[in-house]
C-alpha cells in the first residue's frame, strides 16, 4: 500500500489535480474582476461616463425663516459685542418674514428684501423668452441702533437656487448657505458686499433619470424644524454649518469684496444699519453620470454580490468531486496488482 505513492499514476494524477484547480481559479479571476475592469476602462472611450456640462443658476431665494444676521458692536472700552438677529421667532417657535432682536434690549427689528437681475433671452436662441440671471442682490437694515458703534457684522442666510442648462435637459433646485462674516477697526455705517455663488460638488450626478426624492434631497433645508425648538441657537447652528459641508451639491460664496461707509463718531449717525449684497450668478459646470455607466456601475456591482454569495458553495462543490474522483482513483489503483517476479523476468528473456 505505501508504495502506491511512487507510482508515476499518481503524480500525474496530483499533477492534473493542482492544473485544473489552477485554471479553475485563474478563469474566476479574469471573468470576476480583470474582464469588467478593461471593459469599463475601454467603454469610456465608446460611449461617454462622465461628462461636465455648463449650467445656469437662478431663480434664486433665500430662506428668511431661517437666516441669522449678527452684529457686532463696540462699547466705550472698545470691547465687542454681539446682537443677534433672526427671522425665527425662538421663544415661540414660529416663522416670521421679517427679522426680530432676539436678545432682550432695546432693538426691535430689521428687514430682508431681495430681487433678481435678469435679462430676457433674444431672438435668434431658442430659449427666446426665457430669463436669464445674472444676479441676486439682499437688502438688509437693522432698525433702532443709533446709539450702537458698530464695527461689522456675520451672516447666515440659506439659499435655494435653480440649476438648468439652456436646452432643458436638467434641471434641479439645490439648497446652500450664505455664510460670511466681517470686522472693521472703525465705526460702519453702511456695508456693501459684492460676491458669487459657486457651486461645491463632491460626487457626480444622474443627468437623467432622476426621482422627485433625489431631487427633494439636494434641497432639503439647512435646518431640521422638528429640533430647533429643544436645542439652543449655537448647536443649530453649528448643526447646519456641518450638514451643509458634508452634503455632496451645495452652493456657498466665492469671491468676495467689502466696501464700507466709516463714520468718525462713535455712534451711528441713521437709525438703521445697511447691510447691500450684490451676488452673481455665473455659469458653471457640474459633474454628470451618464446613464448607461450609471446602469453598468450597479450591474457590477450585483455581479460581485452574486460572487461573494456563491463563493462558498461553489468552492464546496469544487473540493467535493475532486476529493470523490481522488478517492475513485485511489480504489483503482489498490485494485491493480503487480505481476510475479517471474513473469516479469520472462518478458525481458523474450524481448531479448
Amino acid at each position: 500500500m505505501t508504495e502506491i505513492f511512487h507510482y508515476p499514476e499518481e503524480k500525474v494524477f496530483k499533477a492534473f489535480i493542482w492544473s485544473k484547480s489552477f485554471v479553475f481559479y485563474a478563469i474566476t479571476v479574469i471573468f470576476l474582476f480583470l474582464a469588467p475592469i478593461i471593459i469599463l476602462c475601454n467603454v469610456k472611450y465608446i460611449w461617454i461616463d462622465f461628462k461636465y456640462i455648463p449650467v445656469n443658476m437662478g431663480p434664486c431665494s433665500p430662506e428668511i425663516s431661517q437666516s441669522f444676521v449678527w452684529i457686532y458692536t463696540a462699547d466705550d472700552q472698545n470691547q465687542i459685542n454681539s446682537n443677534l438677529w433672526s427671522g425665527m421667532d425662538v421663544k415661540r417657535n414660529t416663522l416670521r418674514s421679517e427679522f426680530i432682536s432676539v436678545e432682550d434690549n432695546q432693538f426691535l427689528s430689521g428687514s430682508l428684501n431681495y430681487f433678481s437681475h435678469e435679462d430676457p433671452v433674444p431672438w435668434p436662441s431658442k430659449n427666446v423668452g426665457k430669463l436669464n440671471y445674472k444676479a441676486i442682490e439682499m437688502s438688509i437694515d437693522i432698525f433702532n441702533v443709533t446709539s450702537l458703534k458698530i464695527i461689522g457684522k456675520r451672516l447666515f442666510i440659506p439659499i435655494t437656487c435653480g440649476l438648468r442648462q439652456n436646452n432643458n435637459e436638467f434641471s434641479l433646485n439645490v439648497t446652500g448657505l450664505i455664510w460670511s462674516e466681517f470686522i472693521s477697526q472703525t465705526s460702519i455705517t453702511d456695508l456693501f458686499i459684492h460676491s458669487e455663488l459657486t457651486i461645491k460638488q463632491t460626487q457626480s450626478i444622474k443627468l437623467h433619470g432622476m426621482d422627485p426624492i433625489e431631487k427633494e434631497y439636494y434641497m432639503r433645508p439647512v435646518m431640521n424644524m422638528n429640533t430647533v425648538r429643544y436645542n439652543s441657537i449655537i448647536s443649530n447652528l453649528n448643526n447646519a454649518l456641518y450638514d451643509v459641508m458634508d452634503r455632496n451639491l451645495t452652493i456657498h460664496l466665492g469671491k468676495t469684496q467689502y466696501f464700507m461707509s466709516t463714520s468718525e463718531a462713535d455712534a451711528q449717525s441713521s437709525e438703521s444699519f445697511h447691510i447691500t449684497l450684490v451676488i452673481n450668478l455665473p455659469e458653471q459646470e457640474l459633474l454628470f453620470e451618464t446613464p448607461f455607466i450609471h446602469k453598468l456601475k450597479w450591474a457590477y456591482i450585483f455581479y460581485i454580490g452574486i460572487w461573494i454569495i456563491f463563493y462558498w458553495p461553489i468552492q464546496w462543490l469544487q473540493r467535493w468531486v475532486f476529493e470523490k474522483r481522488q478517492l475513485m482513483i485511489y480504489d483503482n489503483l489498490v485494485e491493480f496488482k503487480q505481476p510475479p517476479a517471474h513473469v516479469y523476468l520472462n518478458q525481458l528473456k523474450n524481448e531479448w
